[in-house]
Formats: structure tokens, sequence, C-alpha cells
């Protein structure tokens, strides 16, 4: 992976990284991943308590989340202060679930804004992204929430052609770099940017980084990793 990652970005080790963990599900295998050096680290709602009781230190969950589900995850910030958690939201009904689940437990909630770029699971339009920045930024109901950056989830982007798949990435993340622009333009700096599906994490690293050249960390964070499966080893050989 190290090396994968530093043919887009030379020297960067794993600082491109956000290791989703919904496939190996492992303390195990999170334990040696950090002895390697990985950082940051993805996971559903149902994943975060072993990632946090391996002592992780940067965890993103990978939907927007329902009522209990944001109650909880306040409750998990409360209990591991020392861990960055971000969460993510799609809509206003998003924002103010996570917003009334900080009010209760006192404390502030980083969040992206997850942008659909063509998979259609979930997401926030982008050119509707601004307009939700806006909405959290004006909101005091909404006080409690910080906006780092955007998250697109390009799952769409399956491709057993990489020619395909690098055209793909590259109309997905001329989204996001478009979407990046409006929501600075709103008053929000984008800090981080998380992308990428399995078939597509590289093209996506590339055209963000180093055609882009966007000025915000990106991490891209495909699911299928650390075990491989006979699928993507047909479509994509020698990953």
């Amino acid at each position: 992976m190290r090396r994968h990652l530093e043919s887009v970005v030379p020297g960067s080790g794993f600082r491109h990284l956000a290791a989703h963990v919904k496939t190996h599900k492992s303390a195990w295998v999170t334990r040696i991943l950090v002895k390697h050096g990985v950082e940051k680290f993805k996971c559903t709602p149902h994943d975060i308590d072993f990632l946090l009781e391996v002592g992780v230190k940067d965890v993103l969950l990978a939907y927007p989340l329902l009522a209990h589900d944001a109650e909880r995850l306040a409750e998990r910030i409360v209990q591991h202060p020392e861990t960055r958690v971000t969460a993510q939201i799609g809509s206003r009904t998003h924002a103010e679930r996570l917003a009334a689940a900080a009010r209760r437990h006192g404390i502030e909630i980083d969040c992206l804004i997850d942008v659909d770029v063509g998979h259609h699971r979930t997401g926030i339009q982008p050119d509707l992204a601004s307009d939700l920045a806006r909405s959290v930024l004006s909101s005091r109901e909404l006080g409690s929430l910080r906006i780092r950056g955007i998250h697109a989830y390009d799952g769409h982007n399956s491709s057993p052609d990489p020619a395909a798949r690098d055209a793909c990435a590259r109309e997905a993340m001329q989204r996001v770099a478009d979407c990046t622009r409006s929501v600075e333009a709103a008053g929000i700096r984008v800090e981080r940017i998380v992308v990428g599906g399995s078939p597509g994490f590289l093209p996506d690293l590339r055209e963000l980084v180093v055609r882009h050249r966007v000025d915000a960390q990106v991490d891209v964070s495909h699911g299928t990793w650390v075990y491989w499966d006979s699928n993507y080893a047909a479509k994509m050989p020698g990953m």
C-alpha cells in the first residue's frame, strides 16, 4: 500500500491513507497497521468501539448518522477525548441530529459534508453543498458542529478497464474540486477531503493532489483492504 500511494505522491508514506476497517473488522489487524505507521482510520458506526479500544488517534465515521448512532458517537467522544473523531452530514436533518447529540453531551463535533459524485447512495448534490455549509455556519442551533471538509465515495467507479476508471475518477474528482471551491466561498475552510472506493482510490488521489493541487489534506479510504478478493484481483491485477 505504501508503494501504491507513493507512486502518486513520492515519499508520502501513509499520509494520504484513512484505512477503512469494514472488511477485516479486526483489532489485531488494526494494531499491525498502527505499528507500521498508519494513523487514520475509517469505520462504520458498528466498528468504532474496537478502534477506540485499540487506541487509534483519528477515526472517520463512514456514513451520516441516525439519531441513536449520533447519540452513541457523542458518548464515545466524551469517553475518548484523546481521539479525533469526525462524522459526516449530507443534509440539514443529519446536521440537526448530530448537533443535538453534541449539545446534550456538551461537546463540539467535527464533520465532513458528504457529497454525491455519481454513486447515488448517500450525499448531497455537489452544487448544494455550499448551501448546507452556509446553513450550518449561520445557525445557532447547529453551533456545536465544525465543518472540516468534504467526503465523496465514488463507488460507481468499478470498471475493469483502467482507462475507464481514470476517466470516471477525473469526472468525479472534478466535482469534488468544484465543490471545495464553492464551500470555501461560503466561508468554510476545507481542511480535509476524503475520497476513494477500492477501484478508484489511486486515480482519485492523483486527480486531487497532482492535477487539481487542492489546498487540503486528501485521504483515500477504500474498503476492500487489508483482505483482497478474487473479483478485485481479476479487475485490478497486481494490486
